[in-house]
């Protein structure tokens, strides 16, 4: 199986390639600090603990502006990867937080046309880092859908 969290699977529009361009410009000219405080807010809930915060803010800045331009260009160049969800032959677990201000729930992967089975969790106290802001539900929900997934491919006994 594939576990994905916060995915959105589409290309960008030419308005985030546009976005993602003047971002590598602000990196070229600041480094990494251009991207604080304002991506460790859009990264986490706004209730999110101010400790995420914090950390959120601080690996940013560590981050070397090499690889943050890195990352932007290929998300800018990436090709819409909906057709490969809704074809992925084993069980999908989509993985997201309702308070996610990158890639709102509405804009999130919703594979459809899939004949294996997905399991969709939406984690409701979670922003675009389920995993740092709810660690526990999000292990929870991988297990019980890895062993939903095993039961489901291992047949009848």
């Amino acid at each position: 199986g594939l576990g994905v969290a916060a995915p959105r699977p589409g290309a960008d529009t030419e308005a985030g390639r546009a976005g993602r361009r003047a971002t590598i410009e602000k990196v070229r000219a600041s480094g990494a600090a251009a991207l604080r405080p304002d991506l460790a807010e859009k990264l986490l809930a706004p209730g999110a603990a101010a400790g995420l915060r914090t950390r959120a803010a601080d690996l940013i800045g560590a981050c070397p502006p090499e690889a943050i331009i890195a990352g932007l260009t290929a998300m800018a160049a990436r090709p819409d990867r909906t057709a490969v969800l809704d074809s992925f032959p084993r069980p999908l677990l989509v993985l997201h937080g309702a308070a996610d201000q990158i890639i709102p729930v509405a804009g999130a992967a919703q594979p459809s046309r899939r004949t294996a089975p997905t399991a969709r969790v939406i984690l409701e106290e979670a922003g675009h880092m389920p995993m740092w802001e709810s660690a526990a539900e999000t292990a929870d929900a991988v297990v019980t859908w890895a062993r939903t997934a095993h039961r489901r491919s291992a047949g009848p006994v």
